[in-house]
């Protein structure tokens, strides 16, 4: 009996340090996954800057992008507009010169108007116009009609 006495203190004695060898393996379990899990913040902390640092890249090259972009339209806007300025100017020439030649021939056209009736001898035109009315007289009535009309509805007043 006393041996059972001395083994049960040995083998509780063994299961301490059974139990702390167990405890000591799972620190250093503990130790190795905190370690691992470190490290894998560390790498995600490093990924995180180097994604990061593609983000700003990648957004600094959509800027330049954007700015050259910009300056291409501003440089096709001034030659669209200078296109534009160089058609205006062309067309003004073009129509002031249409201009001086209509005012040239409108002033030759009332230089032949007014010789043409200069040279109408009012008598002999004065006689047609009787012997017409004398033809006609429903005619001549009838264009004294519609010119009286004429006259009268151009000549109301409008604002009643």
């Amino acid at each position: 009996m006393a041996e059972s006495k001395t083994r049960q203190p040995s083998r509780a004695a063994s299961d301490e340090s059974t139990s702390l060898d167990d405890a000591q393996q799972a620190l250093e379990e503990a130790r190795a996954a905190l370690d691992s899990a470190a490290e894998a913040m560390s790498s995600m902390a490093g990924s995180a800057r180097s994604a990061g640092r593609a983000v700003a890249l990648r957004t600094r090259e959509s800027l330049d992008d954007a700015k050259q972009r910009l300056i291409e339209a501003k440089d096709l806007m001034a030659d669209i507009s200078a296109r534009s300025r160089k058609r205006l100017e062309e067309l003004w020439a073009e129509l002031s010169e249409r201009y001086d030649e209509l005012k040239v021939k409108a002033f030759e056209l009332r230089g032949t108007a007014r010789d043409r009736l200069a040279g109408l001898e009012l008598g002999q035109r004065r006689d047609e116009v009787l012997a017409f009315l004398r033809e006609r007289p429903g005619t001549s009535v009838m264009i004294a009609l519609v010119a009286g009309f004429t006259i009268g509805y151009l000549s109301r007043n409008r604002d009643s």
